[in-house]
């Protein structure tokens, strides 16, 4: 019997393009996209500085919304073939993205609710691959039958959990990598899947170093995820009180990190 995928996201996250993208050209589509339209009830979130200089980085810029526009006023066809190419044009959501290209979709306000459970049983889903939310998955997602939450972590575990785990890696002097796991109730810690070494090039800076792990990520997803199948990769159990919980860089810090980063080339 195939096993279904499904990835949570939210509807203006354009890098599960990727996770999809790579699913399907390695003959295991995702069957499910499961998108979050619920907003934050507080106004002002305090993002982990590596976000807030990865987003600068990378704005849309002009012609890409001038192109996105064109295409949607005249419709123009997307494809399962070339769906990788959409991520560059920052105004499409995923849904419109999705509809087009043929991929089923559904949409939550939450996804830690009764509601994206059914949908879920409903569409028979075995793996279901976390990408982005705007709330922590809680319950009743934490403890669904047969069925887990996976969630690349950008460092290594137990050693380095919560925020900004990229720059505390380097600034502690540690290896960099990316970690699957599943999710429970406390903040990466659920049994460990499947560890990648990744070591930045001569020409990285923290930043580019950063994007360059994340690209990674469809990768390590799609090899967790064919080890599980076949039954090659045994999780391992971790303690809540293993490793470090990192709380957000200071701007001192992540300087501290950059200079430290310098070693690692």
């Amino acid at each position: 019997m195939k096993k279904k995928i499904a990835v949570l996201c939210k509807n203006d996250d354009r890098e599960v393009i990727e996770i999809i993208d790579y699913f399907y050209r390695k003959n295991m589509p995702v069957d499910l996209l499961l998108i979050e339209t619920g907003k934050p009830e507080y106004k002002t979130v305090k993002k982990v500085i590596s976000w807030e200089l990865i987003a600068k980085r990378n704005k849309g810029n002009i012609l890409h919304k001038c192109i996105a526009k064109v295409l949607k006023t005249f419709g123009i066809n997307y494809s399962k073939k070339n769906f990788h190419l959409w991520k560059i044009f920052k105004t499409l959501s995923m849904k419109k993205i999705s509809e087009k290209a043929g991929f089923t979709i559904a949409e939550v306000e939450r996804h830690s609710s009764y509601e994206s459970k059914k949908i879920l049983d409903d569409h028979e889903i075995s793996y279901v691959l976390y990408k982005s939310s705007n709330y922590l998955i809680k319950e009743p997602l934490l403890t669904m039958e047969n069925r887990k939450i996976i969630n690349a972590h950008c460092a290594k575990l137990p050693e380095h959990r919560g925020l900004d785990s990229l720059p505390w890696s380097v600034y502690c002097g540690d290896i960099t990598g990316i970690t699957t796991h599943y999710i429970n109730k406390d903040i990466d810690a659920g049994d460990i899947l499947l560890f990648k070494e990744i070591k930045p090039d001569f020409n990285d800076d923290l930043i580019s170093f950063r994007m360059k792990i994340d690209s990674f990520v469809p990768e390590i997803m799609y090899e967790t995820v064919h080890g599980l199948i076949n039954n090659t990769i045994q999780p391992v159990s971790q303690n809540a009180n293993d490793g470090t919980l990192h709380r957000h860089m200071t701007a001192m810090e992540f300087k501290q990190a950059e200079e430290r980063f310098k070693q690692y080339k």
